[in-house]
């Protein structure tokens, strides 16, 4: 039997869970237990409510309709990209930001898009990952196929790493942030890491890569985040990396490794 629970009910349910569970906070004195309110659980440790109101309209949001066609590589053809995946409509041209976008990036090469600032560039590493809104033309992109053993996922073929700007970082362990699910490889491993120019960081830490990051990679710099990022994305197996402006962060001594040792294969 499943209940079916409206979203007022729960929000109710949890400011009342908050007022009576743990009325201590930050060595506050509680208010006496009949005057209590809901302002007295924004005192609490606890995630905002907002953020489950959040998630309930982003779990009733319809599904984003895919549009790459299978292709033994990556293109786009003839496309008009906009940052507004939700916009259905064709015939919607203001907000347009890159027309009539026509590229095809050879398999494994290196290939670099240049710009100024606001050009466009991460909208078409965007849409190369199907996460944008393309009003016309087509986007071509290898299929994925993968395997899944227990709680270890590998891709065999296909699939994209992106690396974005800013860089993501987990709560996590900087190892459980590198790995990120995939089966351990201890050579690779220890070879994305030299590449990434991160021995020495994680020397410097006591717990090595066994390090929490912290909320959104607290405890490292942003050289790091970089690196930690890039290291994942290396790591994976997947077919196509997109780096968004993945050097500028670090020195030109690090830049010029990761340059040699992971872009280009020297």
């Amino acid at each position: 039997m499943r209940l079916q629970i409206p979203i007022e009910g729960l929000l109710k349910f949890l400011v009342v869970e908050k007022l009576t569970r743990r009325p201590l906070a930050a060595g506050k004195r509680p208010p006496p237990s009949g005057s209590r309110t809901v302002a007295d659980a924004d005192d609490l440790e606890y995630p905002s409510l907002a953020n489950i109101l959040n998630y309930h309209w982003f779990l009733n949001e319809p599904d984003q309709k895919k549009s790459a066609v299978p292709s033994d590589r990556l293109r786009l053809e003839n496309a008009d990209l906009s940052w507004d995946a939700q916009k259905s409509s064709p015939n919607t041209q203001n907000d347009v930001i890159l027309s009539d976008v026509s590229i095809d990036f050879p398999p494994g090469a290196l290939s670099i898009i240049t710009g100024g600032t606001g050009s466009g560039k991460s909208l078409l590493l965007a849409s190369m990952l199907d996460e944008t809104s393309i009003r016309c033309g087509r986007l071509f992109r290898p299929p994925v196929c993968a395997t899944a053993n227990k709680s270890k996922f590998q891709i065999t073929s296909g699939g994209t790493a992106l690396v974005s700007q800013p860089p993501w970082i987990e709560n996590r362990t900087i190892f459980e942030n590198i790995i990120f699910g995939s089966a351990y490889d201890e050579a690779r491993y220890r070879e994305v890491l030299a590449a990434c120019a991160l021995n020495q960081d994680l020397s410097a830490l006591p717990k090595g890569d066994q390090t929490i990051a912290g909320l959104s990679g607290a405890i490292l710099s942003g050289g790091q985040k970089w690196r930690v990022a890039l290291a994942r994305a290396f790591y994976s197996t997947a077919e196509i990396i997109l780096l968004d402006d993945v050097l500028s962060a670090v020195d030109t001594r690090v830049a010029k490794r990761i340059f040699e040792q992971m872009l280009t294969g020297k």
